[in-house]
């Protein structure tokens, strides 16, 4: 089985991934950890911090290359080509109310700019938009601080979907 959690920073992919893996056996794969162990990017200092930034032709063959069952966590997943991304049994795309993603990323030290361009994304539904545009089947996990009840809304998700 091959999952892919994504969603905005802050909507608790990494917890949900790391949960969910134990129930299913699975391992996790972050799609940053992923790029920066496959050499698909550099770091680059973008306004007064760095980011690794991944390119996203080396990714699509990297994944093409290397992909396994496994959880895959990260919202540069969403990325991947049409044919990479239709080699998920499952997509979950989590989206959190904007009072838990500033709460978050402000923990997280993230700069101002990021926050709103990361609530900016999830407002203007950017991951949807992108997957729909690639004829890719997804569902929307809406979260919340709780993270046993987020967990079963991906697994009844999972349950109903294998019958």
């Amino acid at each position: 089985m091959n999952i892919l959690i994504t969603g905005v920073p802050g909507t608790g992919k990494s917890e949900i991934s790391k949960e969910l893996a134990k129930k299913l056996k699975l391992k996790v794969i972050n799609d940053k950890e992923f790029a920066k162990k496959n050499n698909l990017g550099k770091e680059k200092k973008i306004d007064s911090s760095k980011e690794y930034v991944v390119n996203l032709r080396k990714l699509n063959t990297c994944f093409k290359n290397k992909k396994e069952d496994a959880i895959y966590e990260g919202h540069l997943w969403s990325e991947l080509s049409k044919e990479n991304l239709n080699s998920f049994d499952y997509i979950f795309i989590l989206k959190a109310s904007k009072k838990i993603l500033l709460e978050r990323q402000k923990k997280r030290k993230y700069p101002e700019i990021k926050i709103v361009e990361n609530i900016f994304c999830q407002d203007i539904n950017y991951i949807p938009e992108l997957l729909k545009e690639k004829s890719t089947s997804f569902k929307i996990i809406k979260v919340d601080n709780n993270l046993k009840e987020n967990l079963s809304k991906i697994m009844v998700k999972i349950k109903w979907l294998e019958h």
